[in-house]
């Protein structure tokens, strides 16, 4: 596959023959815009769609989340949590989780149901094992034990749309797949 392009300026002229791999051929589109698009044309020819396919939602902000997320900015929340979270908003969403569903959760749960293999994903940012490893009482979790600490790339877990369903499945499938041998087979 080759692609012609010119370039001029004055201060010189160059036409230059760029070569791809052919493989490049097979790369697509991300498949929740094309998604979109569709929902787009569905709506053009008058059909309502309530679109969920690129996490956009179909409303504004509400005015107190956009106060509080100013509010937040304005007092020094503006670098990364630590990896574990905000302790205070991990524990507000466990006393929340125990309100609604009538059972006790507290943020050191993960560590009592003690997991044969944990997912982990940074948004962006690289994994760092040793953080997990050296949260209080997780040198005892049978995932961190046993070295199956696994990083799912953000873009294959966490996208909005189909693409989490269909790439972020399938590498979770491999990492458990080479983990823990064929009993995922």
């Amino acid at each position: 596959m080759a692609a012609r392009c010119s370039a001029s300026t004055s201060l010189y002229d160059s036409s230059v023959t760029i070569r791809y791999a052919e493989r490049m051929s097979r790369l697509g589109t991300e498949g929740a815009f094309e998604v979109l698009a569709k929902a787009r044309r569905l709506e053009a020819e008058g059909k309502k769609v309530v679109h969920l396919e690129i996490g956009e939602p179909d409303f504004a902000t509400p005015d107190n989340i956009v106060e509080a997320g100013i509010s937040a900015m304005q007092n020094g929340y503006t670098h990364y949590t630590p990896a574990s979270g905000i302790f205070e908003a991990r524990e507000a969403v466990a006393n929340f989780v125990s309100r609604t569903l009538k059972t006790e959760v507290d943020p050191a749960e993960v560590a009592r149901r003690d997991p044969e293999v944990i997912f982990a994903s940074w948004c962006g940012k690289k994994m760092k094992k040793a953080t997990i490893q050296n949260r209080p009482g997780w040198d005892r979790v049978a995932a961190v034990r046993d070295d199956r600490v696994f990083e799912i790339k953000s873009t294959f877990i966490l996208q909005p749309g189909p693409a989490a369903l269909t790439d972020g499945i399938a590498q979770i499938h491999d990492r458990l797949r080479l983990s823990l041998g064929a009993r995922t087979d």
